[in-house]
């Protein structure tokens, strides 16, 4: 159910409750639409980020792997 962010404004300001229970306003106006485009792009930028993790993750792997290489080679070196 879309609600609109007038009718948002309405409620909150005339001090209308869902009876017992505590309504999300925040809720409601994430499923106004403000929230979905907001998620989508929040989606968007966490995929992005996907190649640039893979990339530091296989230059830090391959940086270890040259130093452990010097390790050995210093220590077979000195025994």
């Amino acid at each position: 159910m879309r609600v609109s962010k007038a009718y948002v404004q309405t409620r909150r300001t005339r001090g209308v409750s869902q009876g017992n229970c505590n309504f999300d306003w925040q809720k409601c106006e994430w499923l106004s639409g403000q929230g979905e485009r907001g998620l989508e792009n929040q989606l968007q930028r966490r995929a992005d980020l996907i190649p640039n993790l893979v990339n530091v993750t296989q230059a830090y792997a391959k940086q270890e792997k040259e130093l452990v290489s010097l390790l050995v080679r210093a220590n077979a070196r000195n025994f």
